[in-house]
């Protein structure tokens, strides 16, 4: 099984324009983490 990795697609403009896909994963993380933690508070 030989596949390439594309680790270069992190740092390449996202679909919506606002930043890169590292961004895109940063904040979905971000939010991910608030909503656990307002759970976990409730």
């Amino acid at each position: 099984m030989n596949y390439n990795w594309n680790w270069r697609i992190f740092w390449e403009p996202s679909p919506d324009g606002v930043g890169t896909y590292l961004d895109t994963l940063w904040s979905g993380l971000a939010w991910t983490l608030a909503t656990a933690l307002s759970a976990w508070i409730m």
